[in-house]
């Protein structure tokens, strides 16, 4: 007996033909047994109406279906409905946590206090507009001729720009001018002026004098130095800040059309650090590059190199947005590299270019139901990586619908007709993308319930992507199919036109028979693809007819443990992901200042903030999609601080908090606040009284308010206490704490904030950042016990706390999301195959691969915590691991015979091709991310790629073998018995 008699022996496989096809002789290969049209349900009676509709008017179906899809796009395009909204810390916010309704609260009321001030122009320093640089001195000392003489020369432009003067930067006013003065910069060049306008250098003994002088408080001067200089009186690193101040020429306040003033800021800043660049040959090595990446600038002295970093928030963020720009451009070389994949699949250009057009155009399909059906009008960049899975997984629904096609004469029989052949290949692969597509969709689904509005409105966007693309593939392929076996794939290369492919392109398409002929074909073998007769031969014959699949069975279930070790370990990270590589110009600059220098009073703090006045902020009827609309600020109606008790009790506030303790150990020194840093107003307050003989507390409180509001508005309170003391308009306003501005306006005392600089040093993990959360809850509960009813609903609030929800908020959502997956994966499962066992081993297949992507590749291998990226990318693994096992699961119910062997080898000789075809796209589509600029794409990339290479494996290896194992033979496991059994015996108890 030959080998392939022995095979088809195996699988005593028979085929039931229509009345219409039925021949004395007809054979047929292993595959799915057609089912006479009477006895099928209404689903595949629809399916095959269809199918018959687009055979016989395949140019009318297509216009209808490109036109539609087109015009959805044109309503798209022409009425700018697309828009990609900033992303903001913001929007990353937890809205129904209170951290974030009291930090919203505060912003507000600050936003209806500024409506009542008139500030100075440019009064306000801004933290985030500060223009930084620091150098290194590869002598391995700074502080000589040659060092801060190349200081003094770098900063020369800006030190004498009158540009920087004129409009941008911080002035400093007096009582006796309206003329501000700009501020001095925290610069050596404020040590040296002369020499930085005449261009000369400092002799060693005026630094050294200079140098003495700051050493005297290094606490207030050690932003100049690094970590070693008490130890050796050098520095090896050094850093300048030049400050900018708000509200710009033009506007009312720092708050006033923020993002306008924001941008005129972050366009000067740009284009001196773009001029710095070209100074000193940072250049991009090619066009997807960035000129910041790899890059050095270096000046030459004769003591050695001195290298040169600049730093400003705003350029940090135009490279990040530059960046991304440039790195979604690898999506371009993703759609080409998969076209060009499914052209030598399909062995077709025409098949392979329609393939990408029903991919790239699901994509403005799905915006237009997102935001105009679904009324969803909050669009990031994170939903645009949505093209890269559906990248693989459209072009794994172009696979399944051609295969489909071209193994129907294997399934039919030669003598079928091209019109039963599209029937079958249309009902086959349609049903079989709805149950992959229904549970991708759902796992996407499930991250919707996230309380993180960017992560929610991804888990939307890519739920109605896969669907819409499901249902544009189902309604696009079945004509496409027809016009293609018509018209272009008889041609000797199949459309193709390289000869190299010709071998390639052989036997393209179903042979339709001719009906004078007798079949002659005895081995169904010969009538199937050289991959497919390996998935039917080789492969099944290794994974379910011998022993190996015990094997298989046990290391993926060792592979499964292993898995859920690491992914236990996963956790938030102690300190916030890099937006850079570490190579990258400003990730260095960050990463010396963070390690390189001296604690001081320059040092960004966590600040804590104390507020008085105010309640949380209400969400009653927000949008949660419109990152705008934060609620309805309300003010507590009880605050009122003029009288005598208040005045005391916040005094004492003021002085306890200097000195209260903490006991958590991220607590340096086990002090709540560093080194005392408190920013009391009601401290500045007294010593402004002391000049006119007035000491607190004040009486009576009428005169408390009047005099506050006059020191609010002194330049010494704007400087040192900007935005504490909340005099808000109010019409008809009444009581103590009610003043009269200079144009007779009403305003009213609101609220009152404190400002302290905590210990803990920002980005922490939430569970290291709670303990001090409650040390400060406790420390405010405790002075609202002792305090007047007038000031005892006082809060704390953080921006540390928002992180800290956002992070917690994080970690819930990749759990939660897995669960309800899960679920939905099981249920949908169960109505797919209508099999338990089946949907349990699927079940099990997708928890596998889930694992092994997260606790072997991103934590074992990897190293990598549960962060922003290893988030989302969790999000979207779960929609990426379930693909492959559905298809097989499919397959397998769907074949007609009773073995559980013989039905694994049916599903793997009629999906393995395509399910190894779109797990290479998958991969294509990811793997060019590693070219990627940002962390965040590469990391992206990684999960998507490895997430492949494990559901393929999990799927064809594990998978199989388990079904080769305990697989479902007959009706073991189908669900409808089970209902019909449970039905029968609830209606004989009810029958007694």
């Amino acid at each position: 007996m030959k080998p392939t008699e022995i095979e088809v022996s195996r699988s005593s496989i028979s085929f039931t033909k229509t009345a219409h096809h039925q021949h004395e002789h007809a054979t047929a290969a292993p595959g799915i047994q057609e089912t006479p049209e009477e006895e099928e349900d209404i689903v595949s009676r629809c399916l095959a109406r269809y199918a018959y509709w687009c055979f016989e008017r395949p140019w009318t179906a297509i216009s209808i279906v490109v036109g539609v899809v087109m015009l959805i796009t044109v309503i798209v395009v022409a009425g700018q409905l697309f828009n990609v909204d900033e992303d903001t810390p913001k929007t990353w916010d937890v809205l129904q946590a209170t951290a974030s309704k009291r930090m919203d609260a505060m912003e507000e009321a600050i936003d209806e206090m500024g409506k009542a001030k008139n500030p100075q122009p440019r009064s306000d320093a801004l933290y985030s507009w500060n223009f930084e640089f620091m150098y290194k001195a590869e002598s391995g000392n700074i502080l000589t001729p040659d060092g801060i003489g190349a200081i003094l020369a770098n900063e020369a432009w800006l030190f004498n720009s009158t540009d920087y003067k004129k409009d941008f930067c911080w002035l400093l006013y007096d009582s006796t001018s309206t003329n501000g003065t700009c501020a001095s910069a925290l610069s050596w060049t404020t040590f040296f002026p002369n020499y930085t306008i005449n261009g000369e250098t400092p002799t060693q003994a005026e630094i050294d004098e200079v140098v003495d002088r700051l050493d005297d408080d290094l606490y207030q001067n050690g932003y100049f130095f690094d970590s070693n200089f008490n130890n050796t009186a050098k520095s090896k690193f050094t850093r300048t800040i030049y400050y900018f101040g708000a509200p710009l020429a033009g506007f009312q306040s720092p708050t006033d059309d923020f993002s306008d003033q924001a941008k005129e800021v972050q366009d000067y800043q740009v284009d001196y650090a773009d001029s710095l660049c070209e100074k000193y040959g940072l250049e991009k090595t090619w066009a997807l590059d960035s000129k910041y990446k790899g890059k050095e600038a270096k000046v030459s002295t004769p003591s050695g190199d001195v290298d040169i970093f600049w730093f400003s928030i705003e350029v940090t963020n135009k490279e990040i947005q530059d960046t991304i720009s440039l790195d979604f451009l690898w999506a371009v070389f993703c759609i080409i590299s998969v076209w060009i994949y499914m052209a030598i699949h399909t062995q077709s250009l025409m098949l392979a270019s329609f393939g990408m057009f029903e991919i790239v155009i699901s994509f403005p399909v799905t915006y237009f139901f997102y935001e105009v059906v679904c009324r969803i009008i909050f669009f990031q960049p994170v939903h645009i990586l949505a093209i890269f899975v559906i990248l693989g997984i459209g072009a794994d629904d172009v696979f399944v619908f051609v295969d489909a096609f071209k193994q129907s004469m294997a399934e039919l029989g030669p003598d079928s007709s091209h019109r039963e052949q599209l029937k079958y290949a249309v009902s086959r692969a349609s049903q079989a993308i709805f149950a992959t597509s229904l549970t991708t969709a759902g796992a996407f689904l499930a991250t919707s319930t996230s309380t993180i509005m960017p992560i929610a409105s991804f888990g939307f966007f890519a739920t109605w992507l896969i669907m819409l693309l499901f249902c544009i593939n189902a309604a696009l392929m079945p004509p496409v199919l027809v016009i293609w076996s018509r018209n272009f794939a008889a041609l000797p290369c199949c459309v193709c036109c390289t000869p190299c492919l010709n071998t390639l392109c052989k036997s393209c398409i179903p042979k339709e028979a001719d009906p004078e002929s007798t079949p002659t074909e005895k081995n169904p073998l010969d009538r199937l693809r050289r991959s497919e007769r390996f998935f039917y031969t080789t492969f099944s014959d290794l994974i379910i007819f011998s022993k190996a699949k015990y094997a298989i069975v046990a290391f993926f279930s060792v592979l499964l443990v292993l898995g859920l070790v690491f992914s236990i370990q996963l956790e938030p990270p102690e300190s916030q992901a890099d937006w850079f590589s570490e190579d990258h110009f400003i990730q260095k600059y960050i990463t010396f200042s963070d390690e390189e220098f001296q604690e001081s009073v320059e040092d960004p703090a966590s600040e804590v903030i104390l507020v008085w006045g105010l309640k949380p902020m209400s969400r009653k009827g927000v949008n949660r999609w419109d990152p705008e609309d934060r609620g309805t600020l309300k003010y507590d109606d009880t605050f009122e601080l003029s009288s005598q008790a208040s005045q005391e009790s916040l005094i004492k506030t003021c002085e306890l908090l200097k000195v209260a303790d903490c006991s958590a150990s991220q607590c340096k020194r086990g002090k709540l606040v560093r080194f005392g840093e408190v920013k009391c107003f009601m401290e500045g307050f007294q010593q402004w009284l002391s000049q006119f003989s007035e000491s607190l507390p004040l009486t009576p409180p009428e005169h408390f308010a009047s005099r506050l509001y006059n020191y609010s508005m002194s330049e010494e309170a704007k400087f040192n206490y900007m935005d504490m003391v909340g005099f808000v308009l109010e019409e008809d306003c009444s009581g103590p704490s009610c003043v009269a501005d200079e144009e007779g306006r009403q305003l009213k005392l609101k609220f009152v904030r404190m400002v302290a600089n905590s210990t803990f040093e920002d980005p922490l993990s939430f569970k290291t950042l709670d303990p001090m959360k409650d040390e400060w809850e406790d420390f405010v509960d405790s002075r609202n016990k002792d305090s007047p009813d007038t000031i005892n609903k006082a809060f704390q609030v953080s921006y540390s706390w928002g992180w800290a929800d956002t992070q917690r908020a994080l970690v819930d959502t990749v759990i939660s999301g897995m669960g309800i997956t899960f679920a939905l994966a099981f249920a949908i499962l169960i109505f797919a195959t209508g099999n338990l066992v089946l949907a349990l081993i699927s079940i099990v297949t997708i928890a596998g691969i889930v694992l092994t992507v997260l606790g072997i590749g991103a934590k074992a291998i990897m190293g990598w915590s549960l962060d922003v990226t290893e988030s989302i990318s969790a999000v979207i693994l779960i929609g990426l691991s379930v693909d492959y096992c559905v298809h097989l699961a499919h397959a397998y119910r769907e074949s007609p015979s009773s073995k559980r062997g013989d039905r694994m080898r049916d599903a793997l000789t009629t999906m393995g091709i395509s399910v190894t075809a779109g797990a290479v796209t998958t991969f294509l589509a990811g793997a060019f991310l590693f070219g990627a600029v940002l962390p965040f794409f590469n990391k992206f990339g990684f999960i998507v790629v490895f997430t492949v290479i494990s559901s393929y494996f999990w799927s064809m290896l594990f998978f199989s073998a388990t079904c080769a194992i305990i697989g479902p033979e007959d009706e073991f496991g189908d669900v409808l018995p089970m209902l019909k059994w449970v039905y029968a015996k609830m209606m004989k108890f009810f029958s007694r």
